[in-house]
């Protein structure tokens, strides 16, 4: 072992030193000579497992290529996987990470990871958020995205013996009430809802699709990769199964089937009443379509077809329909993806339990569910409590 010892003013004190691949590892300040050689048996284990000096000479930008290059594509699961399946990404994150990544190393790309500190990172953020004098800055819920990616790919660093240890481990993430006036948590009051589905019942007259996504997707809170991928037999009578999703990470021309992005995406939705009504009436017209076209339909038949192969849509004919649609009811334009919160709001009001809008939503964690909707569940405090007066004081006459 190259441990030795040296005085300082304030007594003994051990160093050691080795050489290996070339170059010299050293640490000093050690209280006695067993700490001294334990941290060299494990900084020689963590160079013999691959281990680089990523803590002493690598940059961030440097460190992120390699995170994000050890990534390896699986098509039989169709996601990106690295270090015997401790991180998984399906191929729209992957690519969002690489965008994540670009940003992050054009800011503080240059810093060496052991200089790297919270501080620096928040910093980072203030310049990178959209502002009054930054329009072109990124949305709050985008900065927290490329946050919980940094603190993920530097976590990987120390499970897989690249880093000694995450330099900003203990750094706040966004909280959730930065959100608040970002278009994310934005709903569609109920007026507007009304209004919303009757001009589309106007509107898309001739194509019953694009007034069927808006119902579905105000009364459902299906993210749109899902309503595209929705088939005839994930639909069971006032049940929705869904089991599926679009990815148009290849191409909005390419699109293709993936699970969903957690076990928790694959659940049961239950359809009211107004949705069953509209469904009968729509598979009535899909049918006289398909049998022009001398198609017949099966519970393989995706409800939102392509016009020309009957196949998946490209994920610019959605958008386009529902841009006309928010046009013509003289709607704010707002996201396809507010309908998935004016969704849970309503449910919400209606006083569904949090785990259950956790399991309706999809989300892999209950805590989503409260980072994002937690404002609304105290909002609905004084609906619960008039529900509560109503069914004491009905109890109270019987």
């Amino acid at each position: 072992m190259s441990v030795s010892k040296y005085q300082t003013q304030s007594g003994i004190r051990y160093k050691t030193k080795f050489n290996a691949n070339h170059q010299t590892y050293k640490q000093h300040g050690f209280m006695n000579r067993r700490d001294a050689k334990d941290w060299e048996i494990a900084e020689r284990a963590r160079i013999n497992v691959g281990g680089m000096r990523s803590d002493k000479t690598i940059t961030v930008a440097e460190y992120l290529e390699w995170w994000h290059g050890g990534f390896v594509w699986r098509a039989s699961e169709q996601q990106f996987i690295r270090n015997a399946k401790r991180r998984k990404f399906g191929r729209a994150n992957h690519i969002r990470n690489r965008q994540h990544i670009d940003r992050i190393s054009a800011a503080i790309g240059n810093i060496k990871i052991c200089d790297l500190m919270p501080e620096t990172v928040y910093a980072m953020e203030e310049r990178l958020t959209k502002s009054n004098a930054n329009p072109k800055g990124l949305a709050p819920s985008t900065i927290r995205k490329l946050q919980f990616m940094l603190k993920g790919a530097l976590e990987d660093g120390v499970i897989e013996q690249r880093l000694q240890a995450n330099p900003i481990a203990g750094m706040t993430a966004v909280p959730a009430s930065a959100l608040e006036g970002n278009d994310q948590l934005k709903v569609f009051q109920d007026h507007e809802v009304d209004l919303l589905l009757a001009t589309a019942d106007k509107l898309y007259a001739e194509d019953r699709r694009w007034h069927l996504w808006a119902v579905m997707a105000v009364w459902s809170g299906m993210r749109k990769g899902e309503l595209a991928g929705l088939q005839w037999g994930d639909i069971d009578g006032n049940r929705l199964y869904v089991q599926r999703s679009v990815d148009w990470s290849m191409g909005e021309t390419k699109p293709v089937l993936k699970s969903p992005k957690s076990k928790a995406g694959t659940r049961d939705i239950p359809l009211a009443s107004t949705v069953v009504e509209a469904l009968k009436t729509y598979r009535t017209w899909q049918g006289e379509i398909y049998l022009k076209a001398g198609r017949s339909m099966t519970n393989e038949t995706l409800v939102f077809f392509n016009d020309r192969t009957f196949g998946l849509v490209h994920k610019s004919v959605p958008q386009d329909r529902w841009n006309k649609l928010l046009k013509a009811a003289g709607l704010p334009h707002r996201s396809m993806h507010i309908t998935r919160h004016t969704f849970a709001s309503r449910a919400i009001r209606g006083g569904i339990r949090r785990e259950l809008l956790s399991a309706v939503m999809g989300h892999s964690e209950e805590q989503a569910t409260t980072q994002v909707y937690g404002h609304l569940m105290d909002d609905s405090f004084g609906d619960t409590l008039k529900v509560l007066h109503s069914v004491e004081n009905g109890l109270g006459r019987q």
